[in-house]
């Protein structure tokens, strides 16, 4: 014969009483669905806004650099047509 300790034995107990969690919902599979639409919709929202802040980022820097490239051939050209 078998002993178990307390703990063991309170291990057991509840494990052999456990019960799945109750339906709280008449159409478990349209549950499903509407929070699998919601999570995909966090997706969507989430990618969305990642996508606008690196396009942001993109022109920002194209910018920035066009504005580096002007400035440079401005000053190339300022420093050689001028006399000292």
């Amino acid at each position: 014969m078998y002993t178990f300790s307390p703990p063991a034995l309170a291990v057991v107990l509840a494990a052999a009483s456990f019960r799945p969690p109750e339906q709280t919902s008449s159409r478990p599979k349209a549950a499903h669905y509407a929070a699998a639409v919601e999570r995909s919709l966090y997706f969507v929202f989430a990618l969305a806004f990642a996508l606008a802040f690196a396009l942001a980022f993109a022109l920002a820097f194209a910018l920035a650099f066009a504005l580096a490239v002007v400035l440079a051939v401005v000053l190339a050209v300022v420093s050689f047509t001028s006399s000292f």
